[in-house]
């Protein structure tokens, strides 16, 4: 089989879908005193009709307890297809990512070398498109691009564009200018290209490593950005930009925002002032509103804590990132990519147990 099959990897609870006669069997086979089955069955019943009647409450969604540390999560999954097919017309069109030379005197380097490196993790997406049935355009800035094509990955494109005029569209060639002085190939550089690009071809951005296990391509088509979870106990999240959908208004706002921060600010930067901290910025009490899709902690290599806090919070994105790949040196990408998807299957059996 594939690589990636998000239908058969996505996770869903069993109780998710139990029937109102799948309940009163249930309690049927419990040890209830007999005196107190038939009012429980008549308030099942009840339930049922309130359920089954045009009311706003439909009987997909049947609320699910994940049991942990004495309290209850509820899965959320027929409520978001309600959402999702109430949202109108999808805003954005297929996937993307940034397979960035960088600008100035980066932008001289070869493609070849961290395409060959990639190799693994376009094979990964080619299995995750596929599954999809879409498509992920990979936007290149190489000057050598026509070196670096997919060759037996079909649901994979390469798209060459110009730097120059990219930024000239949006009246950026003055912050370019600055960025073309910046050294190295810093993430802040991929962290402005993905927001001009979004706006320019409406499409959902996608860090390389990241899995969808979302089996509905649809539900990335709608506004929404990731939200890691930081600290479950104090409620800390990082709003992130490694994966997102946003329509042009507030993309519009984001580009805004950076070109005026490299124009007029000065030229020190903390690791993500122009990524997951600008976020946080822009997309507060904003509008049209913005879904905030959850994410594993990406400092944590935990892999079974990582499937586990999937399926409570039902991510829909996986960030397999630098410190989850740190943490473990005896998988390639493909390797810890196949790993993440067996523990998440494990821990989806368990629950259903």
């Amino acid at each position: 089989g594939e690589l990636w099959d998000t239908h058969a990897t996505f996770p869903r609870s069993k109780l998710a879908h139990m029937s109102i006669f799948d309940s009163l069997k249930s309690v049927a086979q419990s040890r209830v005193p007999c005196i107190w089955t038939v009012p429980i069955a008549l308030a099942f019943l009840f339930c049922g009709a309130y359920f089954y009647s045009g009311s706003s409450h439909p009987p997909e969604m049947v609320r699910a307890p994940f049991p942990r540390d004495g309290g209850s999560y509820y899965a959320t999954e027929k409520a978001t297809e309600i959402m999702f097919n109430n949202a109108g017309k999808p805003t954005c069109n297929d996937f993307f990512t940034v397979f960035t030379a960088g600008v100035g005197a980066a932008a001289k380097e070869s493609c070849l070398k961290p395409f060959k490196e990639l190799s693994d993790r376009f094979e990964v997406w080619n299995d995750q498109m596929r599954s999809l049935n879409s498509t992920m355009y990979v936007y290149t800035n190489f000057h050598d691009g026509h070196m670096c094509q997919f060759s037996g990955y079909p649901n994979l494109k390469m798209v060459n564009f110009d730097t120059d005029a990219l930024f000239a569209k949006f009246n950026m060639t003055e912050a370019l200018a600055t960025m073309k002085a910046w050294p190295g190939r810093p993430t802040r550089v991929a962290d402005v290209m993905r927001l001009l690009l979004a706006r320019e071809y409406h499409r959902t951005y996608i860090d390389m490593d990241i899995l969808l296990i979302d089996a509905h391509r649809a539900h990335y088509m709608h506004p929404f950005a990731g939200a890691a979870i930081f600290q479950d106990n104090k409620n800390a999240l990082e709003i992130t930009n490694s994966a997102f959908c946003l329509p042009s208004s507030i993309l519009e706002r984001m580009i805004a925002f950076v070109d005026r921060r490299i124009r007029l600010g000065s030229n020190n930067y903390f690791y993500t002032e122009l990524g997951p901290s600008m976020f946080h910025k822009v997309l507060f009490n904003q509008y049209p509103a913005v879904s905030l899709f959850s994410q594993n902690h990406p400092a944590v290599a935990d892999l079974d804590r990582l499937a586990r806090e999937a399926l409570i919070y039902n991510h829909r994105t996986i960030h397999l990132s630098g410190h989850v790949r740190k943490g473990h040196p005896e998988y390639t990408y493909r390797e810890l990519a196949l790993a993440t998807k067996e523990k998440l299957v494990s821990a989806n059996s368990q629950l259903k147990r």
